[in-house]
């Protein structure tokens, strides 16, 4: 698969959407979702997936308490109930779930910091946290922040959509989510946010400097042995998904 970029009266220009590759002078570049747009360094990723299922064991590894790190995820909260979407070990992080709206727990802490609503639709949040606070962002807007310290447990000890040991599944779909080992800073969520909030799954995402504006791209691939294809207009700087 590939990106076709037509100027009038110009060579056509491909971008693999596997890297990133420059074009011509301050030229476009292509990124996958998870790097936010350019961003975020890969060195900074610890884990990205893409519709993990229900009880998908993590492999980022571990974080230290009092360490800073960043868990985003994009899923809709369709009803209310005691459920986790990203799940340690007991008295290291969980996030999901309890009545009314709580969203982040450890043993010794209990659970802190409002996030879920039920609602349907799917939305980005972010946990932001320092070391020493969480912070949590539902679409790129903070709605709360509280104390906490506590890290990740290691590889193996911690799933995806339910509790680390059973039970307690995350039903609603999750499109993508990852985890940093970097408190993101507010340009690092705001290019995250733009790239998860276009996803389904997997895609890459091109960003235009103005030079490059009213662009015509032309995507093509290749898909059940057919061509397909598909154009859109860009205005601006801003991320296109794939």
């Amino acid at each position: 698969m590939g990106v076709q970029i037509l100027r009038p009266g110009r060579k056509v220009h491909r971008v693999s959407p596997w890297g990133a590759a420059q074009i011509g002078r301050g030229g476009a570049q292509s990124y996958d979702w998870w790097l936010g747009g350019g961003t975020i360094d890969s060195a900074n990723v610890l884990e990205h997936v893409e519709s993990p299922s229900i009880g998908q064991l993590y492999a980022g590894g571990s974080v230290s308490d009092a360490s800073p790190f960043t868990v985003a995820v994009k899923t809709s909260n369709a009803s209310l109930g005691d459920k986790h979407l990203f799940s340690s070990a007991d008295g290291r992080l969980y996030i999901g779930m309890s009545a009314p709206s709580e969203s982040v727990y450890s043993l010794g802490t209990g659970w802190v910091v409002p996030a879920f609503v039920e609602d349907s639709t799917q939305r980005v949040y972010m946990w932001v946290f320092s070391g020493a606070s969480v912070s949590v962002y539902r679409d790129n807007s903070l709605i709360g922040s509280n104390g906490f310290s506590k890290g990740i447990a290691q590889s193996g000890d911690t799933k995806w959509r339910s509790r680390y040991s059973t039970g307690n599944t995350w039903i609603d779909a999750v499109p993508v989510a990852a985890v940093y080992n970097i408190a993101l800073s507010s340009a690092q969520r705001t290019g995250l946010y733009n790239s998860m909030a276009a996803q389904s799954g997997r895609s890459t995402c091109l960003m235009l400097p103005p030079a490059y504006r009213r662009l015509r791209l032309r995507m093509t691939a290749l898909a059940a042995g057919r061509a397909a294809s598909c154009a859109s207009t860009i205005f601006g700087p801003t991320p296109w998904p794939c």
